[in-house]
């Protein structure tokens, strides 16, 4: 796990692909869509750290998003 940080820090959930034949890493996923982690960042870089309030605000798109960021963002590593 420690091969796949994001940011230096375990998370979970985090997908890894792994070629059968050769082992090789084909391209790993997580631990937020692609449109979450840019939200986090943005604050991050602008306010320091999560707040409780950020951190409702982030709940409430995924709920509003209900995956469909996270299947896009897998489709395209796929494809």
């Amino acid at each position: 796990m420690n091969e796949f940080l994001t940011y230096g820090s375990q998370s979970i959930p985090k997908l890894i692909a792994i070629d059968k034949e050769s082992d090789a890493v084909l391209y790993t996923y997580g631990s937020r869509p692609s449109a979450a982690t840019k939200m986090v960042e943005d604050y991050k870089k602008e306010h320091g750290a999560l707040t409780p309030k950020f951190k409702e605000d982030l709940q409430r798109w995924y709920n509003k998003d209900k995956g469909q960021t996270a299947i896009e963002d897998l489709l395209e590593l796929m494809d």
